[in-house]
């Protein structure tokens, strides 16, 4: 391990393996700002740097747990503190722990947000082979996956809690070493009181370059006909836009991140033109890349 404020090499001693460790870094693709309180955990019969807690939305921490085969279970909260005052709070009183990080996360816990953990029967997810359908169609079609064949590919379940503490409902997302999901599989799930968003399928594709995103009610797909009609595109793009094409309720508009910490800060309306006068294949074919290019 290397020591940047000190210039040093440190070397991990049994009593070194205790110590927790504050990263900050940007994100290469997403170019958000990340602090992580870092560790070595015991998995099998060694000793591997693991991440403890993660923020990129100060106040917002999500803290991970391993089991004896490093699979990892994490829980995001609202935190009364950012990441970083807390750790600076355990350096001050000297006791650089992970009990002592664990025991000043927990004590500044507001509520709990989601929780989430490895899925390891990937064939026993919901909508997987319909997934598996949709992907083989796009192939086909010229679209391209959006990672290389080296990439480490994980599903996590993630479920999301209500400020008492009762499921709001969960999801199912794949990563391919991105903090972005490229699949998100969303069951039913309760976003405002008592307004109910239907289930969803998320998949991303390359297209030309970019990264296009497409919506699908499984509801509405028809596999023996080949009737994959997305509801609604997403196309990238910088790294803080995305430009949307709500096919459903025949919406365009770019969402605008916060380039930090990547929340959403505004949506900007764009006027139509006569866009869904044409069919969504024509739009993704044609006009899609116009629109993106034109909004740079």
């Amino acid at each position: 391990m290397f020591d940047l404020a000190t210039g040093s090499l440190i070397e991990l001693t049994p009593k070194g393996r205790d110590v927790v460790w504050l990263v900050k870094y940007q994100e290469v693709k997403e170019k958000r700002i990340v602090i992580e309180a870092m560790a070595t955990v015991k998995v099998g019969m060694e000793y591997q740097p693991k991440i403890l807690a993660r923020e990129i939305i100060p106040g917002i921490i999500t803290v991970f747990e391993y089991d004896v085969k490093g699979l990892a279970t994490a829980v995001t909260y609202f935190s009364k503190k950012p990441l970083a005052e807390l750790l600076a709070e355990v350096r001050e009183g000297r006791h650089d722990t992970r009990a002592e990080v664990k025991r000043l996360l927990k004590k500044n816990v507001i509520h709990k947000i989601s929780q989430s953990g490895d899925v390891i029967d990937i064939s026993a997810l919901p909508q997987y082979d319909l997934i598996k359908a949709i992907r083989k169609h796009f192939i086909s079609k010229g679209y391209k996956l959006p990672y290389s064949d080296k990439a480490e590919l994980k599903w996590v379940k993630i479920e999301y809690y209500k400020p008492n503490g009762d499921l709001r409902g969960y999801e199912y997302q794949l990563f391919a070493g991105s903090s972005q999901p490229i699949v998100k599989i969303a069951e039913p799930i309760e976003i405002a009181e008592g307004e109910v968003r239907h289930g969803i399928i998320d998949i991303t594709f390359k297209y030309n370059g970019r990264e296009l995103g497409l919506r699908f009610n499984p509801n509405e797909i028809k596999v023996s006909d080949k009737s994959f009609v997305p509801i609604v595109l997403s196309y990238t793009i910088n790294p803080q836009e995305k430009l949307v094409v709500d096919l459903y309720k025949r919406l365009l508009f770019v969402e605008a991140r916060n380039l930090v910490q990547g929340y959403l800060e505004k949506k900007i309306h764009l006027r139509k033109n006569g866009l869904f006068k044409h069919g969504w294949e024509e739009i993704v074919k044609r006009e899609i890349g116009i629109i993106a290019d034109y909004k740079k």
